[in-house]
């Protein structure tokens, strides 16, 4: 065998080994579907690699990931390849996989949606209007504004609740960052124990996600803008964990308050 040749099958192994280190493979097992793994292992990249809920469920090294099938979780080596070099040679035909996203409540998951729900049902009567909002903003660490809110879904409730038309929680900045005038045009009201779903848009329309580091700050009219005509009401802010917006997800919750709260994304 020519040194040319020993070196092409050399590299072949060598990426084929340092692919399942790369996947925190616990078996030595090679496959090509889940049905060639064990118990507590799915086939990924052709190596079987074991599940976890959370990276503490992982050996020392490995964090825990969201698997290309969007709903399954593995884990995977925290060192992820910065190269097709260091996945292996070209010749060999191997490249370098995406790298996986994080699941939910650790560093680095993308939330698409939040919900601001009201906390006032048990002094609520059915004819007050319950947490009332002017604005929702995402911002950086420092506070600066990266996006506001726009409602996807509407979850007010009262049919005596005369302000819940949802029009100054369209992506836009508030028409003040004061207090406004207590209007339907100014004020979305979310009436005992509603809610609204909402993204985060830019001045430009684009959606942005809201990620570890950044805040979701929430105006709301009761004891931040108070008067003879209005009372305090608390509210809780929630992450949503499905990124096409399904309500029933948004239970990561990340903070409440009545008047202006800043919750932090973990």
């Amino acid at each position: 065998m020519t040194k040319s040749r020993r070196h092409w099958y050399g590299a072949i192994f060598a990426a084929f080994s340092l692919s399942l280190i790369m996947l925190g493979c616990e078996s030595d097992e090679a496959c090509s579907s889940d049905g060639d793994c064990g118990d507590e292992l799915l086939c990924y990249e052709e190596a079987c690699v074991p599940q976890c809920e959370w990276t503490p469920d992982c050996n020392e090294g490995y964090v825990c990931r969201i698997h290309t099938d969007g709903v399954s979780q593995i884990c995977v080596l925290d060192e992820w390849p910065v190269d097709e070099e260091t996945c292996g040679p070209v010749i060999s035909g191997l490249t370098c996989p995406e790298p996986l996203k994080p699941v939910v409540g650790e560093p680095g998951f993308e939330y698409w949606h939040a919900q601001v729900l009201d906390r006032s049902v048990v002094d609520c009567e059915a004819d007050e209007p319950g947490s009332d909002l002017i604005y929702i903003s995402l911002e950086d660490s420092d506070g600066s504004v990266l996006a506001y809110g726009n409602i996807v879904d509407d979850g007010t409730t009262g049919d005596l609740n005369l302000y819940k038309n949802g029009v100054n929680l369209n992506g836009s900045p508030p028409m003040t960052e004061e207090c406004p005038e207590f209007d339907d045009m100014s004020v979305t009201s979310l009436g005992c124990g509603g809610f609204i779903t909402f993204e985060f848009l830019t001045p430009d329309g684009n959606r942005v996600s809201a990620e570890a580091g950044t805040q979701v700050r929430v105006f709301e009219f009761g004891s931040q803008c108070f008067t003879d005509d209005t009372t305090p009401d608390e509210f809780g802010v929630y992450l949503c964990t499905d990124p096409n917006n399904t309500p029933a997800t948004c239970t990561y919750f990340i903070g409440s308050g009545s008047g202006e709260i800043v919750a932090l994304v973990p």
